[in-house]
């Protein structure tokens, strides 16, 4: 004949499983406000994902461009990636520095903001930036025969040819004002 079914008890996995379904107390006071953000650096909520990429893109470009200054400005003459140059010292090379973090952070803000004037900025600097990452890598490998630049510079081109594509993108320049 039959047997009746197996009784199945609550066990602590199932237990777990509940407690889990209930909001901790940071989901229940984003819930509370409504799901609303206090705005912030990384503020991604209601935010088109390719505004996105392009500021990981700007990031990455900042941080490669950093490394370049750093480089070129306390570096001395033997692996100066842009042999020829005169060299202003590092005072000049920190005011470049400064220059072009706020620079960087104008663009990225004003693209966090949602202003299309941080895109044409952006634009300009960053042909600039390709423009520079050329002249240095053709600089440090042909002139002073240095390979070990092309870690450097060729992401550096490569991620600033990426931000102007990203930035010729019509999704991109739809959702800027």
């Amino acid at each position: 004949m039959t047997q009746p079914p197996p009784s199945f008890e609550v066990n602590a996995f199932d237990a777990y499983r509940q407690a889990e379904s209930v909001p901790s107390d940071t989901q229940a006071i984003y819930i509370q406000e409504g799901g609303k953000t206090k705005g912030g650096l990384f503020d991604t909520p209601g935010k088109h994902p390719k505004i996105l990429r392009l500021q990981e893109i700007m990031i990455v470009s900042a941080l490669l461009c950093f490394i370049h200054a750093l480089i070129a400005t306390f570096a001395g003459d033997a692996v100066k990636p842009l042999p020829g140059l005169p060299s202003l010292g590092p005072a000049y090379g920190i005011v470049l520095l400064v220059v072009s973090l706020a620079i960087y952070g104008l663009v990225y803000f004003t693209i966090q903001g949602g202003k299309r004037i941080g895109l044409t900025v952006g634009l300009v600097f960053a042909i600039i930036g390709a423009f520079v990452a050329i002249l240095a890598l053709i600089g440090s490998t042909v002139e002073t025969k240095q390979f070990g630049f092309l870690t450097l510079y060729v992401p550096w081109f490569v991620v600033n040819v990426l931000w102007i594509r990203a930035a010729f993108d019509p999704e991109v320049k739809a959702n800027l004002v």
